[in-house]
């Protein structure tokens, strides 16, 4: 299957082995990832969410599972397959009807698709242009939209037409255990030559994301891992061996796609020896999708 061609991924739920090396003494909790569990037109990110989970309990085998998230895209495209243009469409992605159907304001078809987050013991699923879709932590039904008490309710008409805000990338302040977050009403703005999503200190070499690397600030050296090409790894997350003390002592979790097989594999690696190449890789039996953004809880 290939997420690229229209493939839809399949929801998992298994225990997994290790196809390579051990799982690490000491690693407890879950890594929580979204992203597109399919793909609905020619723009990279429009696709339906799709979150999985894969959980670490020392003594126990490693679990994974996956859920669509079930927005009203989602159910729409489940009505519509293979039709030529899907009934509902990610904000920013072209309207059918040309240019002029794209430019009119509407209301952003959340996909959740972005990213997901644990904020007050709630799993939500988290897109660009919508409300939160909350999720059942241990099975990731979805429960429906969360309005965390209107905190993203827009004012004005227009407001309200164009959508309720709350963007993907909420940001967690160690200092003072706070969350803090913005929301972005999507519409034209013909003052504006672009629309930014993202700012980032990179550069495209040619080739797909197939590398694991720590990058050392002050030294100016990276430790990598590449995978080669044919693979697609997601953005490591670093899990501390000690929760209370935030430093290079842990591990890197990700997954590691391989794109002409659809399939996925949860990777582990020392965060300081990333080189070396992971230390756990753990064969899973579906695709998990396209994942985006994630966040490591600990248990």
């Amino acid at each position: 299957m290939d997420l690229r061609r229209g493939g839809w991924a399949q929801e998992v739920d298994a225990e997994l082995r290790p196809g390579q090396g051990a799982v690490p003494q000491g690693l407890a909790g879950t890594l929580y990832r979204n992203g597109a569990g399919n793909h609905l037109s020619d723009y990279v990110i429009d696709g339906d969410g799709l979150v999985s989970a894969v959980t670490f309990t020392p003594g126990s085998p490693v679990h994974v599972r996956s859920r669509h998230v079930r927005t009203r895209s989602y159910r729409a495209s489940l009505k519509a397959p293979g039709a030529d243009a899907p009934p509902v469409r990610l904000a920013g992605a072209n309207a059918a009807g040309g240019r002029l159907r794209t430019l009119l304001p509407r209301p952003a078809a959340s996909q959740a698709s972005t990213s997901v987050a644990m904020i007050d013991g709630r799993l939500l699923a988290l897109g660009e242009g919508d409300m939160p879709w909350e999720l059942e932590p241990g099975t990731l039904e979805t429960l429906g939209r969360c309005d965390l008490d209107r905190a993203p309710a827009p004012s004005g008409l227009l407001g309200r037409r164009l959508g309720s805000p709350y963007s993907a990338q909420p940001c967690w302040d160690p200092r003072t255990a706070e969350t803090g977050n913005f929301g972005c009403v999507y519409g034209p703005r013909p003052r504006d030559p672009w629309f930014p999503w993202h700012f980032a200190g990179a550069y495209d070499d040619g080739d797909d994301f197939t590398a694991v690397a720590r990058y050392d600030t002050e030294l100016g050296e990276a430790d990598v891992h590449d995978y080669g090409p044919g693979h697609l790894v997601s953005e490591p997350l670093l899990v501390p061996r000690d929760r209370k003390q935030f430093d290079e002592q842990g591990w890197l979790v990700a997954y590691e796609a391989r794109l002409t097989a659809g399939t996925t594999n949860s990777v582990v690696f020392d965060a300081q020896s990333v080189a070396d190449g992971p230390v756990c890789t753990l064969p899973v039996p579906e695709s998990l999708g396209f994942t985006f953004h994630g966040q490591w809880a600990h248990a």
